[in-house]
């Protein structure tokens, strides 16, 4: 007898008992043709359910994001049901190659192990690269690790992949500081995988891809470049889907895929929710042979969150922050000076109010934000 052969799983959480039957019903269990394969429904305890399928009819060749979409197309009409895993098949976990640098990669590049300080950068007066490229340098040479491109205007993704370099090595030159600008991509999924072979060609330290499940097609592809540069998945502005699929799938396939750094949503927190960000950050470093992505926190960050923050969560984290850095009652450059301060204490062992006492951009900041009741 044939052994049976190996089969992917999808995790559904339910709400109603009774709606495993109307799953068993859409999924037309036990009929088994090429294009209607069978898909075996099964009880899995504590108001969830187990789907298995043949293997083959989910490998990353086929498309990443197919593995979430065939799942959702089927349960989305059927109302309170949730997509809250995936299980590969061993095979088509082998064609998964992971991030390229991931954890430890990002962190030997910038000489620093503990959570970078990443700052999304937007310049809604004409995108002008070299207005993008100053601030950059001015809060990177601040304390500030990874600049990101948020400019309106993508297409002059390459003139800032190539001024990117020199702001790059001033910072160096200057501070001895190593950091990272990531060039936003152009969204188009069918162009992408050549606009990030470009940047790096060009010369590029890190480029970031944004959309929404489409892009971990995407993220696969880029991986699989022989050029190799850190990439940042932004899947901001689809948090609705988190009603019909965990935000943890998504952050699981996108580390599979080979994203470095995964960006969930602005104000992280408030829109994921502390119990999903905490299995999404599970899912970015559990042990698969594959390397570990980062995670970004994104919202706005008083000193005390940043502390708070930093004990919660420790090193799997990207600390996002825009309004820490820009609302700085001094200026951008003391914005970033004392989220550094901020960070570099915790990481002390120092209590950011201690840290405070010593260092005056960190004492405006925290008095800033006092003032505004935060």
């Amino acid at each position: 007898m044939d052994e049976a052969p190996e089969s992917c799983r999808f995790i559904l959480e339910i709400q109603k008992p009774n709606t495993i039957e109307k799953l068993r019903s859409i999924f037309k269990i036990g009929i088994a043709r090429d294009f209607n394969p069978a898909w075996i429904i099964e009880e899995a305890g504590e108001g969830r359910v187990e789907i298995t399928v043949d293997a083959s009819f989910f490998m990353p060749e086929y498309g990443v994001q197919r593995m979430i979409y065939e799942i959702l197309k089927r349960i989305a009409p059927v109302g309170g049901v949730r997509l809250v895993d995936v299980i590969p098949s061993r095979e088509a976990l082998s064609s998964f190659d992971g991030p390229c640098y991931g954890v430890d990669g990002i962190s030997k590049i910038l000489g620093y192990t503990g959570p970078p300080i990443a700052v999304q950068i937007s310049d809604w007066e004409g995108s002008i690269p070299s207005h993008i490229l100053k601030l950059f340098y001015e809060i990177a040479s601040q304390g500030v690790d990874i600049g990101i491109d948020c400019t309106v205007d993508p297409f002059k993704f390459q003139a800032m992949a190539e001024m990117s370099i020199d702001y790059i090595n001033r910072v160096k030159s200057e501070t001895g500081r190593k950091v990272l600008f990531a060039v936003n991509l152009p969204s188009n999924p069918t162009k992408m995988v050549k606009y990030a072979e470009e940047a790096a060609s060009i010369g590029a330290t890190a480029v970031k891809v944004s959309g929404g499940l489409e892009i971990l097609d995407v993220v696969f592809h880029i991986s699989k470049l022989k050029v190799k540069i850190p990439l940042l998945a932004d899947f901001s502005g689809y948090s609705y889907i988190y009603k019909v699929v965990s935000p943890m799938v998504i952050v699981k396939l996108a580390r599979l895929s080979g994203a470095d750094i995964i960006f969930l949503e602005r104000d992280t927190l408030e829109t994921v929710g502390e119990r999903d960000y905490k299995l999404c950050l599970e899912a970015v470093q559990v042990e698969n042979g594959l390397k570990k992505s980062y995670l970004a926190i994104d919202g706005p960050m008083n000193p005390s969150m940043v502390e708070y923050l930093l004990k919660t969560y420790e090193r799997y984290i990207v600390l996002s922050t825009s309004e820490a850095v820009f609302n700085h009652p001094d200026g951008y450059g003391s914005g970033a000076k004392a989220l550094r301060q901020a960070v570099d204490a915790v990481l002390r062992g120092e209590s950011v109010f201690e840290a405070a006492d010593a260092h005056d951009e960190l004492r405006q900041a925290i008095e800033a934000w006092e003032r505004r009741g935060l």
